[in-house]
């Protein structure tokens, strides 16, 4: 397909203002997000109901970044959301990424950074669209096909973010986490209305 254009700026800046009009909730919602994740050393009975659950709310959250960034109206409720179809598909994506960005690793940094940009849209579509994890990783696949420089740019530009927010101290992190969870929901907004642009013109 061709070359999808964007603006990074653009993406974060639209981001931060809605960021900006309920600063809290998505504060709230990040800290949430940080502090599931089990600490190293926990036993597997305790460890593994963490994870899943750590993973359940990463992909409600998700899921209340793209409609906040669609303009609809989103709360606590919405952690709930995410039914077991969907979470399972979550699931296997995030296993098959994993193993794919760490062999990716391996062999280099840069195959890993690789795949972790062309996969950037599949959990996305995974709680959006309701795909299967393999049809999921195959869309991200063809939607960044044109566009691994410039996402891979993005990357780099919200590590920096968090950079600079680890060194605000833990409020400026949590705050660089928000905005990027809505920078990310922004982006893969913007490529699947012109992807599905562009399928639709090669249709006529």
């Amino acid at each position: 397909m061709s070359r999808i254009e964007f603006s990074i700026s653009n993406v974060i800046e639209k981001s931060w203002v809605r960021f900006k009009t309920n600063p809290f909730f998505w504060i709230g919602l990040a800290f949430l997000n940080i502090i599931i994740t089990p600490p190293a050393g926990l036993p597997p009975i305790i460890n593994f109901p963490v994870t899943l659950l750590g993973l359940y709310v990463s992909a409600s959250i998700t899921l209340m970044s793209i409609k906040y960034m669609r303009g609809e109206s989103v709360g606590l409720r919405d952690l709930t959301s995410i039914d077991f179809k969907v979470f399972f598909n979550y699931i296997l994506f995030t296993i098959t990424a994993l193993v794919g960005v760490i062999i990716g690793l391996f062999l280099f940094i840069l195959p890993g950074l690789y795949i972790a940009v062309r996969l950037i849209f599949a959990p996305f579509l995974i709680v959006d669209q309701k795909m299967g994890f393999d049809e999921a990783i195959e869309k991200s696949w063809q939607m960044t096909s044109q566009n691994t420089g410039k996402i891979t740019t993005y990357f780099l530009t919200i590590l920096l973010m968090v950079v600079v927010g680890f060194f605000l101290f833990l409020f400026g992190f949590i705050v660089a986490v928000a905005v990027i969870g809505l920078s990310n929901a922004t982006l893969y907004l913007t490529f699947l209305d012109k992807h599905n642009k562009y399928l639709n013109h090669d249709l006529d």
